[in-house]
């Protein structure tokens, strides 16, 4: 965007990207972008509003110079510095994921009838293996339609309770189909 613009503002040319904030790619993919690391949210809110000021300001000197070619001072006074302050949010947002970005790759993989299937989750925090002797089947309150728990692991002498997953019912088998229906039509299917 910076160099049409300042061909734009500099030889009044046109302009041939959008200086509406809703129509831009970039806001959207930048406003569904999720992250569980408090640094690069920081840094994702400023960069947003880094651009944000960087289209509106866009907008305005388009519309000040009417495409006559007198945009060059302000391209340089105000528009440049700010492409500047965007690109060191950029490297800045660069570093952070680099040494953040694990936080937001935990991933519990499920093996089920005929595929596994990784879950995002939010943090992890052990991985053990459990004896059968310490697990005892779910408690009737515990207990829904989906029986999302298949058992309590009671650990310490009863003082910790870990309760177990079904793995199975975290994806129906209709989902779990669809599933591997789209992984073989894209030919990441295992092969027989």
């Amino acid at each position: 965007m910076g160099e049409s613009l300042s061909d734009s503002l500099i030889t009044g040319g046109h302009f041939p990207y959008t200086t509406d904030t809703k129509a831009s790619s970039f806001i959207k993919w930048l406003d569904g972008y999720d992250t569980s690391s408090s640094e690069i949210q920081t840094i994702l809110k400023r960069l947003r509003k880094e651009i944000n000021a960087l289209h509106s300001m866009a907008a305005v000197a388009l519309t000040e110079t009417g495409g006559k070619g007198d945009g060059e001072m302000l391209y340089k006074k105000e528009i440049n510095p700010l492409l500047e302050d965007i690109l060191k949010t950029f490297k800045e947002l660069r570093g952070s994921m680099e040494a953040n970005i694990t936080a937001d790759q935990r991933i519990i993989v499920v093996g089920t009838d005929s595929m596994n299937i990784g879950y995002l989750v939010d943090s992890v925090n052990e991985v053990m293996r459990i004896p059968h002797s310490v697990i005892d089947e779910t408690p009737s309150l515990a207990t829904s339609e989906k029986s999302e728990l298949r058992g309590v692991a009671k650990l310490d002498e009863g003082k910790r309770l870990i309760m177990i997953m079904n793995e199975s019912a975290l994806i129906s088998g209709e989902d779990s189909r669809k599933l591997a229906d789209m992984t073989n039509r894209a030919g990441f299917g295992t092969e027989g």
